[in-house]
């Protein structure tokens, strides 16, 4: 890559295509990791009813234009916009020709990108995440693909991590322009509640009324936030405290399985295997622990 602006405002004054992209490991592991700055003046068809191999995140530095998305549904662009191109997900983009169009992105391969749906980072379902214009993206986006060209293979991870710090900080802002404050500390609470009263059945509907909260509206907004229903985030925490106590406490799996509030063993080791792949007397074996 020569000729390598100066900065992130020195790449959008030049308007020319500036690219990194590496492979971390083996190129069939499908761990691949690319920035990227593209401007787009006087062009109408971005991509039409194409299929990435791959995953590209690109946000709006400028410009107005239309993601489509796989069921035909349009979703406006604008700058701040964050469009997802999923890998082996049909979309089309169209870009306004007049708009002056310039993104940055961040893409990864196939392996990397499962890891980020798997750690709730990314929703495949989610295509197009809108918030406030923040140059610190491009900023940051920039930062990052200078230090790729010229990284070595050993901090090649540690770039990786950044990336997914920086994609997290982005799709995060929909959330935090989406939730009110008072609905964001409300699912704090909520949280807190659940860790704490792990052994207990709760009632969500009666739970929300007792906070003077509307339950559909919580569990919207506990879903968008979180990426898991409040009663599957219920069910998680209290999976967490049985791997807790499998690992470092002697009891029983009775015994474990009382103290969590499960009305039989077989109850207990059926909804645990059913989260966990494997069985509680298994999952103790494996941690060779007690």
């Amino acid at each position: 890559m020569s000729n390598v602006p100066l900065n992130v405002q020195q790449c959008l004054a030049q308007r020319e295509r500036l690219v990194s992209f590496r492979t971390i490991g083996s190129f069939e592991s499908g761990n691949q990791l690319g920035f990227g700055f593209m401007f787009k003046p006087g062009i109408t068809i971005d991509f039409a009813n194409y299929k990435l191999p791959y995953y590209s995140a690109c946000y709006v530095i400028r410009g107005r234009g239309v993601y489509t998305d796989a069921l035909g549904k349009n979703y406006q662009l604008k700058p701040g916009s964050l469009f997802q191109r999923h890998p082996e997900v049909e979309h089309s983009t169209t870009i306004d020709p007049n708009s002056d169009w310039a993104e940055c992105y961040i893409d990864f391969g196939q392996q990397i990108y499962q890891f980020m749906v798997n750690m709730n980072i990314i929703n495949p379902e989610q295509v197009v995440a809108n918030g406030p214009v923040d140059p610190m993206i491009e900023a940051e986006t920039y930062r990052l693909l200078v230090e790729l060209q010229a990284s070595s293979e050993h901090n090649l991870a540690d770039l990786l991590l950044q990336s997914s710090v920086l994609l997290r900080r982005i799709l995060n802002r929909e959330l935090h322009v989406g939730l009110q404050e008072s609905s964001h500390n409300f699912i704090e609470k909520s949280c807190k509640d659940f860790t704490l009263n792990y052994h207990k059945r709760i009632d969500l509907r009666q739970y929300c009324t007792d906070n003077g909260v509307g339950y559909e509206s919580f569990r919207k907004s506990f879903k968008k936030s979180l990426g898991v229903s409040p009663s599957q985030y219920i069910i998680h925490r209290r999976v967490d405290m049985a791997c807790q106590m499998l690992s470092v406490s002697a009891r029983s799996i009775s015994k474990i399985a009382d103290e969590l509030g499960y009305c039989s063993q077989h109850d207990f080791s059926t909804q645990f295997k059913r989260i966990t792949g494997t069985s509680p007397k298994s999952y103790r074996r494996s941690m060779n622990t007690i």
